[in-house]
């Protein structure tokens, strides 16, 4: 990167704050590791999950794939290269790429209808998609959830993980832990399949449930 252009960008991170229309472009283009480009896409993700959830009416036909594309729109509106159905281990819901580094992030999508459904959500992200390697050790799962009570439903997926970790004849070793940024979300980390590293998961709720009990 240019010394110019860098120091343009840095001025312009100082006033990312104050200016709402510059959101994350700075920190985007200066982030230097693959922890910080995870950290900022998730700061991303959540402003989009927010603007959703803001209207869940409007997202209560919708599939999986209608949901998904409109969230990797929004990313690519910001800046991300981001794509759906792209084929890594096989045709993945959303993939998040820095060119011309090597880092790529993967999240898989699923309306939530069971526990079961979700965890093979889970296995394909885990086994299928990610290699598990430096540069692609994060992923996350995208829960659109239609019924009520989110933090209950996200209390038992994160307990049926830790039950299936238990019961499983070659255990991953998985543990879970909080999200700070999002009381709803939380995180797991495992050993992962293919790479023997551990692999760090997002668990990311869509709250979407929309049963008003007015009149109107």
């Amino acid at each position: 990167m240019h010394q110019e252009l860098k120091l343009s960008l840095e001025t312009l991170k100082k006033f990312s704050d104050d200016v709402p229309g510059l959101g994350n472009f700075a920190n985007r283009a200066l982030v230097s590791d693959y922890e910080g480009f995870v950290s900022i896409l998730y700061n991303d993700i959540d402003l989009i999950v927010s603007k959703i959830e803001q209207n869940p009416e409007l997202y209560k036909n919708d599939s999986e794939d209608r949901i998904t594309i409109d969230i990797i729109n929004q990313l690519c509106a910001m800046g991300y290269v981001a794509s759906h159905e792209k084929k890594i281990g096989g045709h993945t819901d959303m993939l998040v790429e820095k060119p011309p580094k090597t880092w790529l992030w993967i999240g898989e999508a699923k309306i939530h209808s069971s526990y079961p459904y979700l965890f093979k959500g889970f296995r394909q992200l885990t086994t299928r998609y990610t290699s598990g390697t430096n540069d692609t050790n994060q992923g996350g799962m995208l829960i659109y959830i239609r019924q009520a009570n989110t933090q209950n439903i996200m209390n038992k997926w994160r307990d049926y993980l830790n039950k299936i970790n238990l019961r499983a004849s070659t255990p991953f070793n998985l543990n879970t832990s909080p999200c700070n940024q999002n009381p709803l979300s939380f995180y797991s980390i495992h050993i992962h399949q293919r790479s023997g590293l551990p692999f760090t998961t997002r668990h990311i709720p869509l709250v979407l449930h929309f049963n008003p009990e007015d009149n109107s």
